[in-house]
């Protein structure tokens, strides 16, 4: 098996546990969420929303020294569909997040603690995600955490040669056939392998299996039951960008946030059959 493997580390973890200091430490944090430019919006127009939160934040007294520690990082912001969310204390930068998909409103406060509600709202719909694109006689695997940023980038080759089609005699002979079925069960066998490994490294809620129809379907066949369970396998759509097939971003976002729905139904439902019995506050 020849394998290529890129790496970006995740911040997450680092990122929750800063929030969790902010609002553990009693120190007033001045907090901004703010919208990227649209692709119709004057270039301008990042500059003056800014403006108008600055002095909303300085009016409730938020000192001058958070906000020139915020202004680098909202004034950075390139077009598309996120936002920036920066907190500040005691006149340094304390965190600053990229909200990727964001669909809500330029927010900031003041105030004794983050006002870190609206990147929760976000991040609730946002889970860690295992793309598996796979052919017959390779795979390509892409882990994402729940804010959208990379964490595995994997191109991976089969052990397992694929049998030509022009083999003599072609389709018409049994035990090439069956020879390509075999190599494609092997491969399929091996490319399961990785994705268990790639699930439980980057603790994916959600695994979107693509590609060759017919290596997807001997892929989801051997994976565990568990792995299956979180396995979506529709037709999604497959691209090549940079010369490796992958799932466009914007599929495998709206997959998670599916994902995201579906396990929030579930919990509230489970909390009201609880809170029924009196096992639920």
């Amino acid at each position: 098996m020849r394998t290529t493997m890129t790496t970006a580390s995740s911040r997450t973890a680092a990122k929750v546990e800063v929030l969790r200091s902010l609002v553990r430490r009693h120190q007033p944090v001045t907090s901004v969420i703010l919208r990227s430019p649209r692709d119709n919006d004057p270039p301008q127009n990042l500059a003056l929303r800014w403006a108008a939160l600055r002095r909303e934040l300085a009016d409730t007294g938020a000192p001058e020294a958070d906000l020139l520690a915020i202004d680098e990082g909202v004034l950075g912001i390139p077009r598309g569909d996120h936002a920036m969310a920066v907190f500040a204390a005691a006149g340094h930068e304390a965190l600053r997040m990229v909200l990727d998909g964001y669909d809500g409103e330029d927010e900031a406060a003041y105030a004794p603690w983050p006002h870190a509600l609206p990147v929760l709202r976000w991040s609730a719909r946002r889970v860690p995600t295992v793309v598996a694109v796979v052919g017959h006689g390779d795979a390509h695997l892409t882990a994402y955490d729940e804010t959208g940023a990379p964490l595995l980038d994997e191109a991976v080759t089969g052990d397992n040669d694929e049998i030509e089609r022009n083999a003599p005699g072609g389709w018409s002979q049994p035990r090439y056939r069956r020879r390509a079925e075999d190599s494609w069960r092997r491969n399929a066998t091996q490319f399961v392998g990785l994705v268990e490994r790639a699930v439980e490294a980057a603790q994916a809620r959600l695994l979107v299996v693509a590609g060759d129809a017919r290596e997807v379907s001997l892929v989801v066949a051997g994976l565990p039951d568990a792995l299956r369970a979180i396995a979506s396998t529709a037709a999604h759509p497959v691209e090549v960008f940079n010369g490796v097939h992958e799932v466009p971003r914007s599929v495998v976002a709206e997959q998670a946030r599916v994902a995201a729905d579906a396990t929030r139904k579930a919990e509230l439902e489970s909390f009201d059959v609880a809170a029924g019995h009196g096992q639920a506050v």
